[in-house]
Order: structure tokens, then C-alpha cells, then sequence
């Protein structure tokens, strides 16, 4: 990988020259539609928000998954021992943060992989406690520190102390 970015990672075949943009979007519109039923889940994600949850947590998967993959990734979500719902997304998620957050009494955390979804986050939902956490360690060192961030987490376990202190001390 030469960054975090899909764009100029993905190469064609056989030359191993980067894909255009179009290719790329259609090989992610393509990954939507025949993966999103069995895409797998860091194994450590599912108990630790159980955990969460039992200690009165609550929990949404926010996702910028197309409509039309949701069910699927419901199905996924479900095959993975989550028990939360999902909200389907486009975009930058900050609005859609600062909606559900609005819909609670107590503090609330946002742990997402991608840089530009913090700063959505924390230019229009700056209350929200910001977490940074890409499963895939080879990724996570290749992004490097979100600034957006308030804490950079290395797992699920690290996540789960994280938001126990955050939201229920």
C-alpha cells in the first residue's frame, strides 16, 4: 500500500499501473453488492460492545454502506454476534452523529477508520468523544494519528476501556 486511499492502491492487471477512479468505483459498487452479506468483522468488535451494552451502552453501527446493500450488511452484522442497529449512511457522517447523539441523555462516543469522517464529526458534533481505530494494523500504521481524534486506539479491548471511561465513569 502506498497510502490509505483506495485511489492509486487498487492496480490492474497485468501491467500494475493504478486503476482510474471509475474503475475503482465500480469495483467498490461491485464490492457492495456481492460481499456485504459475508464481509467479516474484527472478531474482538461484537463482545466487547455486548460488554458495553450490558453496562447499559448504547450501541448503533453507522455505516456509508448504498440501501440497497443494507440488508446485506445487516445479515453480515447479525452473522457476527452484533445485536445493535444499523443506520445506513452517504457521506460524511457528522450529521447523522449529531442527530443520534441528540437523541440521548448521557455522553456519547464515535470510533470510526476514516480521517474525513472525525472532522465531519467534530465540526458539527464537537461534544462527541472521538475515536480513531482501523482494525488492519499495516493500515493503521500507514494513516498514522487522526488529528480529528480525541484517543487512537490498536483494538477492540483498548476501544472497549476507551468508552467504558468515557461514558461510564
Amino acid at each position: 500500500f502506498k497510502s490509505y486511499a483506495l485511489n492509486g492502491n487498487v492496480l490492474d492487471a497485468p501491467g500494475g499501473a493504478a486503476s482510474s477512479k471509475e474503475t475503482v468505483g465500480a469495483l467498490i459498487q461491485a464490492f457492495f453488492g456481492e460481499r456485504t452479506r459475508t464481509m467479516p468483522a474484527d472478531p474482538d468488535a461484537a463482545p466487547a460492545i455486548a460488554r458495553l451494552q450490558a453496562d447499559g451502552v448504547q450501541a448503533v453501527v453507522l455505516s456509508n454502506v448504498p440501501s440497497k446493500a443494507a440488508d446485506d450488511r445487516r445479515h453480515a452484522l447479525e452473522a457476527s454476534a452484533f445485536r445493535m442497529a444499523l443506520a445506513p449512511w452517504s457521506g460524511p457522517k457528522g450529521t447523522a452523529v449529531a442527530a443520534l447523539a441528540a437523541k440521548t441523555k448521557g455522553p456519547c462516543a464515535f470510533v470510526d477508520d476514516i480521517a474525513h469522517h472525525h472532522v465531519s464529526v467534530a465540526e458539527i458534533a464537537p461534544d462527541v468523544h472521538r475515536l480513531h481505530y482501523v482494525t488492519h494494523p499495516t493500515l493503521r500504521k500507514l494513516l498514522g494519528p487522526v488529528e480529528a481524534a480525541h484517543e487512537q486506539a490498536d483494538s477492540w479491548p483498548n476501544l472497549e476501556n476507551i468508552i467504558r471511561t468515557r461514558l461510564l465513569s
